[in-house]
C-alpha cells in the first residue's frame, strides 16, 4: 500500500496479522485466499492432464490387442480367399451347370465347401476363423458364378441343337 512501511508479517489468525489496520489485514487476507485458490486450481489442472493421460494409455494397452487381432483376421479372411481361388475346381462346376442345368446350379449353391485344416495349424482362433469364413464365402462364390455360367451355356447349346435339329428332319417350304 502507498506510504504504509512493510511490516513482517506474523499470523495469529486465519486472516489477520499484527501489527496492520484491520483493512491491511482485510486486503491481505484477500490476496492470500486468492493465491490459494489459484493454487488449488493449479493442482487440479495437474490432476486432470494426469487422469487424462492415465486414459490416453489405458486406451493405448488395450486397443493394441484389438489391432493386432484386426490385423490377424486381415491377413487370414485374405489367405482364405485365395487358397479358395486356388482349390476350387471351377470347370468341374460350370460342366454340372451345363449338363444339369438347374439342378446343376441349386448343387452349387448347396454345397458348402471346407477349408483344408492343414492350413490352420498353429493358427490364432480370430485367424481360424477368418480364413474359414472368407475361403467358405469365396469357394461358394466361384461354384454358384461357374455353375450360372455353365447353366447358360447349357441353355444356348440346347436351344442351337433343337433348332438344328429342327433344320434338318423338317425343312422350311
Amino acid at each position: 500500500m502507498v506510504g504504509v512501511p512493510e511490516k513482517p508479517l506474523i499470523p495469529y489468525t486465519n486472516c489477520g496479522t499484527i501489527g496492520l489496520s484491520v483493512f491491511e489485514s482485510l486486503v491481505r487476507c484477500d490476496v492470500r485466499d486468492s493465491i490459494k485458490e489459484e493454487a488449488v486450481k493449479r493442482g487440479g489442472t495437474k490432476h486432470k492432464y494426469f487422469v487424462v493421460v492415465a486414459v490416453v494409455m489405458s486406451i493405448m494397452v488395450f486397443a493394441m490387442p484389438i489391432l493386432a487381432q484386426q490385423d490377424d483376421m486381415a491377413a487370414g479372411r485374405a489367405a482364405g480367399e485365395q487358397a479358395a481361388r486356388a482349390s476350387v475346381n471351377g470347370t468341374l462346376w460350370l460342366a454340372a451347370g451345363c449338363l444339369f442345368g438347374v439342378l446343376g446350379l441349386v448343387a452349387a449353391y448347396v454345397y458348402e465347401p471346407t477349408p483344408p485344416a492343414t492350413e490352420l495349424l498353429g493358427k490364432s482362433a480370430e485367424y481360424v476363423t477368418a480364413y474359414t469364413e472368407a475361403y467358405k464365402q469365396t469357394a461358394k462364390s466361384i461354384q454358384t458364378n461357374k455353375a450360372l455360367a455353365g447353366c447358360a451355356v447349357g441353355c444356348i447349346a440346347n436351344v442351337a441343337l433343337g433348332l438344328s435339329l429342327a433344320l434338318i428332319t423338317e425343312p422350311w417350304d
